[in-house]
């Protein structure tokens, strides 16, 4: 009987979801959409298919003879007769085959310098990541162009890959966040995230316009992106994924899902399929928002509530509690496969590791305006954390939310940074979440804001004050501004890591931020025994 109402449960799941996210891509499409006749956007990631080509109304399996290669290996597919927008299934799946040997580069480089540091260098404070993207950048550029250009050739499909699928591999930390925050009082919660609306839109600022200062005393002068026009905050949307993406998705998260209700194995495979069905239809989404409200609407909160909301219903019907659920979504400090939100953000390693190949193909850039870029995060991450500590005595939260809101780095180095400081490294990695996403979605606006036109001024700015996931959302938000916000959000990490290592910076930010208040006399052994005296007077009165 109970295998009955479970496979009920599950086929009611399948049909909410089915109906309403296998609908999405209909209800979603316009007219001009790309693949219909809509020019491609400037500046947005470019399609997977390795040579552009005019958007086609089927797919069919070329003539001529079999060759087993990368590209051929789906040649089954291409047999298939597929309606198409922009960018196809065949054509993505053709993309995901030709990403194995680089992403199997990534995966090694990652693995290789995890081991190294963590095991042989005994390292286990400083992100691997971090490094990898840095000692690739520079073996990059004292390799011979020639042979870095088919380096960067090769790792290609996986680097865009990557790109594309970035900002979904945050989505875990944002997913549970609710699990650190839901014993805070109301009133600490509004001083957070006052705290932290107030230090991300003076940080960015500062940074942008002190950023062009230095260059401009460097000798160089800012080049202009055009304002807020050239603002991709202002442009037409345009996706990378595909309707039939949408699709696959949205059955295997449907058939998942009635499956998990009978067989909990099956939990983890619906967890992650919800997780990228949800950001893909975050993607596509916006297509039908007006412009305003796309430009203060990131997806990243269409995800974050298309995940919440399915997982709330799952947690419904398999008779589980929410806060439980997210439990088992994800394990904090487990390893790749201790959770379906461990196994998504696993991929961040080398995704972090893929930056290099932004930063190389900018680097005659990044020598020209080295000194700025130097002086003008260590700058900006000093005085962003003294900012922290000053807005921490003005607010005056909770000791243990003031101490979560000090580290100024991505979670990795966030947690390092909160051991060194006594905080919570659950509310720190809230605190990285929040900043994150106020950072997504209004980091271009404050560029435009601030009139910071400069594409390095840009993404330091928004590297510097939204860090990791703000610079995640620069992909498709600002593509010129993307490689410098992974290095600013990389470098004030880092100076803020090596400025936290000093125990006097240290306990000067704390006591800039006000230490709790000490009791001027704290109990002593005397005092308890005249307190025991005094209750021996009070009973022998009473009983007289």
């Amino acid at each position: 009987m109970r295998d009955c109402l479970s496979w009920r449960k599950g086929a009611i799941l399948a049909a909410l979801v089915g109906v309403c996210l296998l609908a999405a891509p209909v209800l979603c499409r316009e007219e001009g959409e790309p693949g219909e006749g809509a020019p491609q956007e400037a500046g947005t990631p470019a399609p997977p298919s390795s040579k552009p080509s005019a958007a086609k109304p089927t797919m069919r399996k070329a003539a001529g003879g079999f060759h087993y290669t990368w590209e051929k290996g789906l040649s089954a597919l291409e047999k298939l007769d597929i309606r198409v927008g922009g960018v196809d299934l065949v054509d993505q799946s053709r993309h995901l085959v030709k990403t194995i040997p680089s992403m199997a580069a990534f995966l090694t480089l990652n693995h290789v310098l995890k081991f190294i540091m963590k095991t042989k260098l005994k390292l286990h404070t400083f992100p691997h990541t971090l490094t990898g993207m840095l000692l690739l950048f520079g073996g990059l550029c004292f390799t011979e162009t020639k042979n870095a250009a088919k380096v960067v050739d090769f790792m290609e499909p996986a680097t865009t890959l990557l790109t594309n699928f970035l900002p979904s591999f945050f989505i875990p930390a944002l997913i549970v966040a609710p699990l650190a925050a839901r014993d805070i009082p109301g009133i600490d919660i509004a001083k957070f995230l006052a705290i932290i609306s107030i230090a991300l839109t003076g940080g960015a600022g500062f940074t942008g316009h002190l950023v062009q200062g230095l260059q401009r005393l460097d000798g160089q002068k800012p080049a202009k992106q055009g304002g807020a026009k050239a603002s991709p905050s202002n442009a037409a949307f345009k996706s990378w994924f595909s309707p039939e993406i949408e699709k696959l998705f949205a059955a295997v998260t449907a058939l998942s899902g009635a499956a998990a209700l009978a067989v909990p194995q099956a939990k983890p495979t619906f967890f992650v399929a919800t997780t990228f069905l949800s950001f893909i239809f975050a993607s596509r989404i916006p297509r039908v928002f007006s412009p305003m409200i796309r430009q203060y609407w990131h997806p990243l909160m269409t995800t974050y509530s298309a995940a919440t909301i399915t997982f709330i219903l799952f947690a419904q019907l398999s008779g589980m509690g929410f806060f439980e659920l997210l439990q088992e979504y994800m394990v904090g400090g487990g390893s790749m496969f201790a959770a379906a939100g461990n196994f998504i953000m696993f991929w961040l390693e080398p995704s972090i590791i893929s930056f290099a190949f932004g930063l190389y193909a900018r680097r005659t850039l990044l020598q020209a305006n080295f000194m700025p870029i130097m002086a003008g995060t260590f700058i900006s991450t000093v005085l962003g954390i003294f900012t922290l500590a000053g807005l921490n005595r003005a607010f005056d939260p909770a000791h243990e939310i003031k101490l979560c809101l000090l580290p100024k780095a991505t979670a990795a180095l966030a947690v390092v940074q909160a051991a060194v400081l006594g905080a919570s490294t659950s509310l720190t990695t809230v605190n990285c979440c929040i900043t994150g996403i106020m950072g997504a979605n209004f980091g271009t606006k404050f560029n435009d804001l601030f009139h910071i036109v400069d594409p390095i001024a840009r993404g330091l700015a928004t590297g510097c004050s939204g860090l990791a996931l703000a610079s995640a959302a620069l992909v498709q938000a600002d593509p010129a501004a993307f490689p410098f916000g992974a290095l600013g959000m990389a470098l004030t990490s880092t100076w803020a890591t090596i400025l936290y290592s000093f125990p006097p910076f240290a306990k000067l930010i704390k006591d800039t931020m006000g230490q709790p208040p000490v009791p001027k006399h704290l109990p002593t052994r005397a005092d308890s025994g005249r307190f025991t005296a005094v209750l021996n007077r009070i009973s022998k009165f009473g009983g007289a």
